[in-house]
């Protein structure tokens, strides 16, 4: 049986309250095609898909 989730939201949307956001705290590429096949390039060291081992000339940006 699949919940009707009709009732959740008709309770969040008469109180004013939404569901908290999810934070991505890490995405995880083995290598720079994956990376790539999941539509990232350049990747800065700010991101959460950035990993030191995709950085092969050490700038801060990965699969760049």
């Amino acid at each position: 049986m699949i919940a009707d989730p009709t009732e959740y939201y008709e309770e969040n949307a008469q109180s004013g309250t939404s569901p908290a956001p999810t934070v991505i705290e890490e995405i995880y590429f083995p290598n720079c095609q994956a990376a790539a096949a999941g539509g990232y390039s350049n990747i800065p060291s700010s991101s959460p898909a950035y990993r030191s081992e995709l950085d092969d000339n050490g700038d801060g940006v990965a699969c760049d």
